[in-house]
């Protein structure tokens, strides 16, 4: 999986960030996360977005908050996995 864009919303709705990936159709494969998202209170999910100036600003990985980037980087891993196993059967 490879990120295309991430925006940043403000805090506007829960899912202030929404880290779009790189993919061939409309609507592609996102994450939506909140500033906590490791926290049973935060918000960590995949969806479906159209990309677009409706999620936020558009700003780089290394702005995020680094507690965000890191799940960032667990989530790609464990759906790279999971695809991979997929693949195996």
């Amino acid at each position: 999986m490879e990120i295309s864009k991430i925006y940043d919303n403000g805090d506007e709705i829960l899912d202030r960030y929404v880290i779009t990936f790189k993919g061939s159709q409309e609507m592609i494969d996102a994450l939506g996360l909140s500033d906590d998202c490791d926290s049973p209170q935060g918000y960590s999910q995949w969806e479906k977005a159209i990309e677009g100036d409706h999620l936020g600003k558009q700003i780089l990985f290394d702005i995020l908050p680094e507690n965000v980037q890191e799940h960032i980087k667990q989530c790609i891993l464990k759906e790279s996995n999971i695809i991979t196993r997929k693949n195996d059967e």
